[in-house]
């Protein structure tokens, strides 16, 4: 069975044939021709979108900025808990 379904690049339902660079494809195609069979088939790009938003302080800098530990503290912090 060819494993066509929710994959990082274009799979040919065909002859399995895997299509690199299938983020250079258009967002659709009526069809497509696998370059390896000569076989047409149609593919879909699955694409999820996620957000993040965040407050300002008084200063105007996000309030992430608090949430991302500085490397100095990383460190302090591995070395107790390694102890």
């Amino acid at each position: 069975m060819i494993d066509h379904i929710l994959t990082s690049e274009v799979v040919c339902p065909y002859c399995g044939h895997v299509h690199t660079d299938s983020w250079e494809l258009p967002d659709y195609d009526d069809s497509f021709e696998c370059y390896e069979c000569g076989k047409k088939f149609y593919y879909g790009r699955e694409v999820e979108v996620t957000y993040s938003s965040h407050k300002l302080k008084p200063d105007g800098k996000p309030d992430y900025y608090d949430e991302i530990p500085d490397e100095e503290e990383t460190d302090e912090n591995d070395e107790t808990d390694s102890v």
